[in-house]
């Protein structure tokens, strides 16, 4: 899942007269994580079943390397009870999304 944030600035404070939009921001919501084994690509076999034999072609990850893994997005808690990392609005907003709206500047000040 990807967030996408745009900052609007009007014409003459009119929407109706157009405007400039900003875009602040693509962020996918997840973390890079290690991985912990090698992982295969499946293969079907003849019959309908399927295996992951472990040959190179099909090496999906390597262990150690870094992988992108989704998260559930929620208000403001990082972590469940349970230890999962998970995606919160609230420091990608305080981290990201705020400090590059104060960059844009207008005529008069901040939009």
């Amino acid at each position: 899942m990807c967030i996408c944030f745009v900052g609007y600035l009007p014409h003459e404070n009119d929407m109706t007269k157009g405007g400039e939009g900003y875009r602040l921001g693509i962020f996918r919501a997840g973390h890079m994580i290690q991985a912990q084994r090698n992982t295969y690509k499946r293969v079907y076999k003849s019959d309908g079943s399927y295996h992951h034999p472990r040959i190179d072609a099909g090496l999906l990850r390597k262990k150690g390397e870094l992988y992108f893994k989704a998260a559930e997005v929620t208000g403001s808690q990082e972590m469940s009870k349970d230890g999962i990392r998970k995606f919160s609005l609230k420091t990608l907003f305080e981290n990201h999304v705020f400090p590059r709206e104060r960059t844009y500047k207008v005529y008069g000040g901040r939009f």
